[in-house]
């Protein structure tokens, strides 16, 4: 695992927040229901971008990684801002240089806001729905940046569920050498074992290899002191590249390649030379 301070401009005070996941059973005879349970209800967001005009930036904004975003994403590729809200983080990689991106949300309101926001920008288009079950094409991307989203859905009250069904279908959704960058505050252990699975033997195999990047948040303040030794002192950032081998493979185990692609899984066989004796 890689470590480094992170970089970029300067950043606004309100765009620090961390989810809480909630303990299974601590609003079980509650009539109300918690922010945290509620990440993953359409009314939900709908409500708070209706109220809150302004943008917000979950884990600060696209300066802080940028540059792990630019050395894994080429400017040319096809890029999904997976739950994008209302973050400026997509006008500033279109600002930087990237040509084709997609802001994807469950909300309508924030879409709408977004679309007169970057209504100048030809080079972002708008997907609204659900990411855990889209009707996109397969292998529509290059690559999808998760920039709270994954720690949103593991908020919710079908949690693991959801984002097992997520992580699934961004990997139908990217091709066979896409990557998949997620930024969370949830440490290895507690987010690799969503985001791998090797065993082509069990369902949902994941194609993929991560590599992780822990970034030394910000400091609130100049005085702050934040010890490196302590995980809460991170933001993390899972780099996750699909393999065109490990594609095959779940291909042969799902029976989807044709004759001439298995062909090309096959050993060469060479006639060993015919040896006249001396």
């Amino acid at each position: 695992m890689r470590s480094s301070s992170s970089a970029g401009g300067k950043r606004p005070h309100a765009q620090k927040h961390v989810l809480a996941v909630p303990n299974v059973g601590d609003e079980e005879f509650d009539d109300v229901i918690s922010d945290n349970a509620q990440y993953g209800r359409i009314q939900f967001w709908d409500l708070k971008y209706a109220e809150e005009h302004e943008a917000f930036e979950w884990y600060y904004g696209y300066g802080s990684f940028r540059e792990t975003i630019r050395d894994n994403i080429p400017l040319e590729g096809n890029v999904m801002i997976a739950g994008c809200g209302s973050s400026n983080m997509i006008g500033d990689m279109a600002d930087d240089g990237y040509e084709r991106l997609v802001a994807a949300d469950l909300s309508r309101v924030v879409m709408t806001q977004l679309k007169y926001r970057y209504q100048d920008y030809p080079q972002i288009s708008f997907f609204q729905g659900t990411l855990t079950d889209t009707d996109l094409p397969e292998g529509s991307f290059d690559a999808i940046v998760d920039k709270g989203l994954f720690d949103a859905l593991l908020c919710t009250q079908t949690g693991a569920l959801t984002v097992a069904q997520y992580v699934y279908e961004a990997e139908r959704l990217l091709n066979d050498t896409g990557v998949f960058i997620i930024i969370s505050y949830g440490n290895p252990e507690q987010r690799l074992p969503f985001l791998e699975q090797h065993d082509i033997d069990v369902p949902r195999y994941t194609p993929w290899m991560v590599e992780v990047q822990a970034l030394l948040k910000p400091k609130e303040f100049p005085e702050e002191e934040l010890d490196s030794a302590d995980p809460n002192s991170y933001y993390f950032v899972y780099i996750i590249t699909k393999r065109i081998e490990m594609v095959m493979k779940k291909n042969v185990k799902l029976g989807r390649l044709n004759k001439k692609q298995m062909k090309a899984l096959q050993p060469t066989r060479r006639r060993a030379p015919n040896l006249k004796p001396t």
